[in-house]
């Protein structure tokens, strides 16, 4: 939450969001994809792993496939088993307790804040560059 508190969340999700489309909006256009296609933001749903390919993301923005929320909580759990999906159960509750303790400390919760979106920001530019660069 950082310095913002509760108050700094939807911001921050934001410019976390802005930030790694224009990233992989610039990746895709450094190989010569047109940044302007209608088929970039497909792409960028599919690459943040919400469908699992391009052409459903598409679908979905068209209003035809699956909505959004749909499948961002299905593709959260895709691919995973029963008992992996208990074991995970039982194990967020108390990762939870310790993970978001921190983050209720306004100046405490900056760092872990810039860390976690670092990685994440990483990790999705070398999908990106998997994805456009082959």
């Amino acid at each position: 939450m950082g310095v913002a508190g509760v108050w700094g969340i939807v911001p921050d999700l934001i410019a976390l969001a802005w930030l790694q489309s224009r990233m992989v909006f610039h990746v895709g256009a450094s190989y010569g994809y047109d940044p302007h296609h209608p088929m970039r933001p497909a792409e960028l749903l599919a690459l943040q792993r919400v469908y699992p390919t391009p052409q459903e993301a598409r679908e979905a923005l068209d209003g035809t496939g699956r909505h959004f929320a749909v499948a961002y909580s299905e593709g959260k759990l895709r691919g995973r088993d029963e008992a992996l999906r208990t074991r995970l159960l039982k194990l967020v509750g108390g990762h939870v307790g310790r993970r978001y303790a921190g983050k209720l400390i306004p100046f405490v919760a900056s760092p872990i804040m810039a860390i976690q979106n670092a990685g994440a920001v990483a990790e999705l530019g070398e999908r990106s560059l998997r994805f456009y660069g082959g």
